[in-house]
């Protein structure tokens, strides 16, 4: 688990990486247009090197476009895995794709708009969707951030959010301080494997067994110390148990031995109270009679 969800921190921040690349070559195309086309206006004519910057910004604005379509993919697959994980970044998926799309029906319906009316709606309905996907990208952002408790990406979420209707330059910072949050979160990831970011929890594996001298066995599996508060089954708490500690990441057969005959049943549902990682949890426990 903690290597596959390193791989998906890892493609969210290669694609984080990939779409400030992308965002500083098309931007830089774009002003190196403007200022050709300003020059071009004072002088009044077009020369050979007016057209060679002009020619140059284009593929420089084509290739940045090309960067930030490999960068949405890499986001994509990362949002994917995380949110496999329980990290809420399912979302930003769905607007990764609601942007693709719209960025299609946005190309279509600009190129159509002079030859078919509908045209002009397939383009405003594409911009619609571009904004709609950004938002949920910066959403997706936000959420995971908060999965792993880091402030640069939840603000560089909020940032990349508010640049689609503010100021584009919000983005830019935004996707800046997903990546210094990324950094941090897959550096000490790594170091800690994974342990400061999973969330507590314990749980039973398999099914238990409750036996005619009312001693149950049964199995718990803890992603964290945790110590075995009580074990009951209704009002009938356990008066013994064995063990009462359960380290992390170890599958443990705990026996309990209840004092008050239970009444005859093919299947029981106990209550175990614990203490993990600092919280109590009560987790339900299913015992077979024997």
């Amino acid at each position: 688990m903690i290597n596959t969800e390193i791989k998906g921190l890892e493609d969210a921040k290669k694609g984080t990486v990939f779409e400030i690349i992308g965002s500083i070559l098309v931007s830089s195309g774009l002003v190196i247009l403007i200022l050709t086309g300003e020059v071009n206006a004072l002088l009044n004519n077009t020369n050979n090197e007016i057209i060679a910057s002009s020619i140059s910004a284009g593929v420089v604005i084509i290739v940045g476009l090309i960067v930030d379509f490999a960068g949405l993919l890499y986001l994509y697959k990362g949002f994917k895995t995380l949110n496999y994980y329980g990290r809420d970044t399912g979302i930003g998926s769905t607007g990764i794709i609601l942007f693709l799309i719209g960025i299609v029906m946005a190309i279509l319906g600009f190129a159509s708009a002079l030859v078919f009316p509908l045209g002009s709606l397939l383009a405003v309905a594409g911009v619609f969707m571009i904004i709609i996907g950004n938002i949920l990208i910066g959403i997706g952002y936000y959420n995971l951030g908060s999965g792993f408790r880091d402030s640069n990406i939840k603000t560089g979420g909020i940032l990349y959010l508010l640049g689609t209707f503010i100021f584009s330059l919000l983005s830019f910072i935004g996707l800046i301080l997903v990546y210094i949050g990324l950094s941090h979160v897959i550096r000490n990831y790594v170091q800690t494997g994974g342990l400061d970011y999973q969330t507590p929890s314990v749980s039973q594996v398999g099914i238990g067994v409750l036996r005619n001298d009312n001693t149950a066995v049964f199995q718990l599996y803890s992603n964290f110390p945790a110590v075995i508060l009580y074990v009951r089954i209704g009002n009938n708490y356990a008066n013994s148990i064995s063990p009462t500690t359960l380290p992390s990441n170890t599958i443990i057969v705990i026996t309990v031995t209840f004092p008050i005959p239970l009444p005859y049943s093919q299947m029981y549902i106990a209550s175990v109270g614990v203490n993990v990682g600092g919280q109590f949890k009560e987790i339900p426990v299913y015992l077979q009679r024997l």
